[in-house]
């Protein structure tokens, strides 16, 4: 049995519904470094890659993965439209709803499919990987069984010798982000015995814990985790809903189906140019407007009836006001909200500090809205450095 000393490398790995990443550090230095892997592919300087694969027409082999695997500007003339995989981790989960896959894709090829290819990247950069003590970060809503069926697919996927080695450990990504934070959290000053949040924003799941600072740099969780499905994959579905209003449910459906490379396009398309800049300020917002036939031209041959008449007369252009976006984002902010409210009356909101860590905690709105709501009752409300990599380096500091 090896011991925590014979490790050389602490991995620490963020298994994201829509992005996904590492952190390392080696053991035997003195430097105390935590590296966040940004060399992916021709992306350099990004702390993530997406978590989507694109498979061949029998779905048995990777085709590619990561940012290649996302879906380019649609051509004008007829090409074979490949479907990439995505949103795959959230059939772990227990959400009612579950994002479809294709026909004779099982969720467990999927994710033992993605982290192989993930796992290509850990090997090259880490000599030797059997040297390696991995943590893996997982929602707070995880049951035993979906842990047991990641560490099967991790085993599958070829980042370990024994399915059940003890050089890999799970660990909630709040968890991970409240070790990592623990000396921002002492920069503002709060002393021992103090509470705070950790809100993980994802794509898919929003998580929260609840810990106290104790002393010698230690934490005790106080209250249990729990989060939602709620992340910010759900405004791009809320996106869907409002070109469905435009073009017909029916529309979207026949591309979502037979043309999902151009739908993935239009959703990336509305997170750059309208998703990521919304901040909640009127004053701050431009209309924007998206011609669907430049992103999405397939999409008129299934625009029907009235919906094809009014889109005629409005040649394929729809416009983006600050009223549309901010009912995309309501619904989710507002579930975020309740579930930081419902754990705030459970310590009879005795807590010092939020911290907001994950992709979507960079949302200028929702970080708005979070303060807007809470800033009487906590008095510090703040998005630590790198929010994005927090989990992923908050994992090697467990065993450091």
């Amino acid at each position: 049995m090896s011991k925590a000393s014979d490790y050389r490398v602490i991995v620490g790995i963020d298994f994201g519904t829509t992005h996904s990443g590492f952190a390392y550090t080696h053991v035997r230095t003195q430097l105390n470094e935590i590296i966040t892997h940004t060399d992916w592919q021709d992306y350099a300087g990004r702390f993530k890659v997406p978590t989507v694969l694109l498979y061949d027409d029998d779905l048995k082999s990777v085709q590619s993965w990561g940012f290649s695997a996302l879906a380019k500007r649609p051509k004008r003339k007829k090409v074979i439209d490949k479907k990439p995989v995505e949103l795959f981790k959230l059939h772990l989960g227990k959400m009612s709803n579950k994002p479809p896959l294709p026909n004779g894709l099982d969720y467990k090829k999927a994710i033992t499919d993605y982290l192989h290819e993930f796992g290509k990247v850990v090997k090259n950069k880490i000599d030797d990987c059997w040297k390696v003590n991995f943590f893996t970060q997982i929602p707070t809503e995880f049951d035993d069984n979906a842990i047991s069926i990641m560490r099967e697919c991790i085993f599958k996927a070829g980042l370990l010798k024994d399915q059940y080695a003890r050089n890999l450990r799970f660990i909630t990504g709040p968890e991970a982000a409240a070790i990592h934070c623990m000396k921002y959290l002492k920069e503002h000053n709060l002393s021992v015995g103090a509470n705070f949040m950790i809100v993980d924003c994802g794509g898919g799941t929003v998580d929260l814990t609840i810990s106290q600072l104790l002393e010698g740099e230690t934490l005790s969780e106080i209250i249990e985790g729990s989060g939602g499905y709620c992340g910010g994959n759900f405004v791009d579905q809320e996106f869907l809903k409002f070109l469905e209003s435009k073009v017909g449910a029916n529309a979207i459906s026949q591309v979502r189906e037979n043309h999902y490379c151009q739908l993935q396009y239009m959703v990336q398309e509305f997170v750059r140019l309208v998703k990521m800049k919304f901040t909640g300020d009127p004053s701050e917002f431009v209309d924007t407007e998206l011609e669907l036939d430049d992103i999405c031209p397939v999409i008129k041959q299934y625009c029907k009836g009235e919906y094809l008449d009014k889109m005629e007369e409005d040649e394929w252009t729809i416009i983006l006001k600050f009223d549309n976006v901010k009912i995309m984002f309501d619904p989710i902010v507002k579930r975020i909200i309740q579930l930081i409210d419902t754990r705030l009356h459970l310590i009879n909101n005795n807590c010092s500090a939020i911290l907001m860590v994950g992709g979507f905690s960079e949302s200028k709105y929702l970080q708005s809205r979070i303060k807007q709501e809470f800033s009487s009752k906590v008095k510090l409300i703040t998005i630590p450095p790198q929010p994005v990599s927090a989990i992923m380096k908050g994992g090697e500091n467990v065993e450091k």
